[in-house]
């Protein structure tokens, strides 16, 4: 984003998925970070007239700029640019077409309240640089579909279940593992979202993905969800950004959902703990039991030591797995079945 600002003698530019509305963790260049933020805390990214452009119109043209997408009166009037570029500094954009298998994306290209609108001849030869971009979207999209199955596989060796989700939060991909669990019912896919039988369950899984998928960060690990069942312990879904897929935007799969069903999990063999790991006896036996999802009180009570031993060992557990979170350490221990 960054060298196409330099080019284009902009001041910045972001990428946008046409597909879906946009959140917070896109591509944007330095110049145009904090005006991007205030764009998505504020919600100017509801109110943007320049995102309403026709897909089919988008794709024809190649290159679309405002008084494409927005009547010449609502430039001098509308709050989104009186009040939200104005802010900014900012006034003129060009949005520039590139495809990526069957995704359309936006490269939004951005100019000061002091310069001049593209011109003609600027936007033609955006264009063009439309139709080259057609290959490298090409390229990164299939990067994305080679990571997500390599990151399937890793998850199958363990016998772990693993679903992939899109920026929507919609389930794309599943696991061999996953797919087994799935046809249980237990847990299921509804209109393409993830859900248990409680309601919920699901709707709580539903805020920890919205909060996971609008995080900046591209590696994230939220506290496990419970799924309830009737008659058997709840499965567990930790929702998760891996940056092996969502460092590339144009990749589908932008994040995932590791479900640990704690019924049918074999607790991790502790020898194999301390042989790797450099873990005390007590310590493998701690986080052996607490891979079964059970809560770190819940442990400390099974094995028949005191709260304060039992975070003492879990300490020292993280310093020396390279860990700093109990839902780190079940999918660690998952990875070691």
């Amino acid at each position: 984003m960054n060298c196409i600002s330099t080019e284009t003698d902009a001041c910045g530019a972001i990428l946008f998925p046409m597909s879906a509305n946009p959140i917070p963790n896109i591509p944007v260049s330095d110049q145009l970070a904090r005006a991007t933020e205030t764009y998505f805390r504020d919600g100017w990214h509801l109110r943007d007239l320049r995102y309403n452009v026709s897909i089919p119109k988008f794709v024809r043209m190649g290159v679309v700029d405002d008084f494409d997408c927005v009547p010449s009166i609502e430039v001098s009037r509308h709050p989104y640019y009186q009040e939200f570029l104005a802010s900014a500094g900012l006034r003129w954009f060009a949005g520039v077409h590139m495809r990526a298998g069957d995704d359309h994306w936006l490269i939004s290209i951005n100019r000061r309240i002091d310069q001049d609108p593209y011109s003609p001849d600027e936007k033609r030869k955006l264009a063009r640089l439309s139709q080259a971009l057609a290959t490298a979207g090409t390229f990164a999209k299939a990067l994305g579909l080679a990571a997500s199955s390599a990151t399937l596989e890793a998850f199958d060796l363990s016998g772990t279940a693993v679903v992939l989700l899109n920026r929507r939060a919609e389930v794309i991909r599943a696991n061999q593992s996953a797919e087994k669990l799935l046809q249980t019912g237990e847990v299921r896919v509804i209109g393409k979202r993830l859900a248990g039988r409680d309601p919920s369950g699901t709707a709580a899984l539903g805020r920890a993905l919205q909060s996971l998928l609008w995080g900046t960060s591209g590696s994230a690990l939220m506290p496990p969800v419970p799924l309830q069942r009737p008659s058997r312990a709840p499965v567990l879904a930790y929702p998760l950004k891996l940056p092996s897929l969502s460092e590339n935007p144009l990749n589908s799969a932008q994040a995932a959902v590791v479900l640990v069903d704690p019924s049918a999990r074999r607790q991790t063999p502790e020898i194999n703990m301390q042989r790797s790991f450099g873990l005390t006896a007590a310590e493998a036996r701690l986080a052996s039991q607490i891979s079964t999802g059970d809560s770190l009180d819940r442990v400390c009570d099974v094995i028949g030591i005191s709260k304060e031993t039992g975070r003492a060992q879990l300490k020292s557990i993280f310093a020396k797995t390279g860990i700093g979170r109990q839902a780190e350490l079940v999918l660690l221990m998952s990875r070691m079945l």
